[in-house]
């Protein structure tokens, strides 16, 4: 749904910092490296964004750069295909991918 965010980095928190865009406030978690390369408050920052969706839970990750390709163009990639002679993604390994999308709510 979003695809980065542009805005005054206010601060951080224990495991999220917050960046203001238009009045607005957006809490937004990421890893401890993203977060200790965040400039000072109230300087300009930029993220790009994962939504994260589960029956519990919904929040935005950011990340200091934007992925080149998804986990699903990998997997779709892989699928049932050989890499050196082998199967890297097969029916059993494909199963568990798509638990764990289930699980924790990670898009395709």
């Amino acid at each position: 749904m979003y695809e980065y965010i542009k805005g005054k980095y206010i601060g951080i928190n224990k495991d999220y910092i917050i960046v203001e865009n238009n009045g607005i406030g957006y809490k937004i978690f990421t890893s401890g490296a993203t977060m200790s390369a965040m400039p000072k408050a109230g300087e300009e920052v930029q993220l790009y964004l994962e939504q994260i969706v589960r029956e519990d839970f919904i929040g935005l990750y950011g990340f200091e750069t934007n992925a080149i390709v998804t986990m699903s163009d990998v997997v779709e990639h892989l699928y049932n295909k050989e890499c050196q002679g082998k199967i890297v993604i097969n029916d059993e390994i494909k199963k568990a991918i798509d638990a764990y999308y289930e699980q924790y709510g990670a898009k395709h």
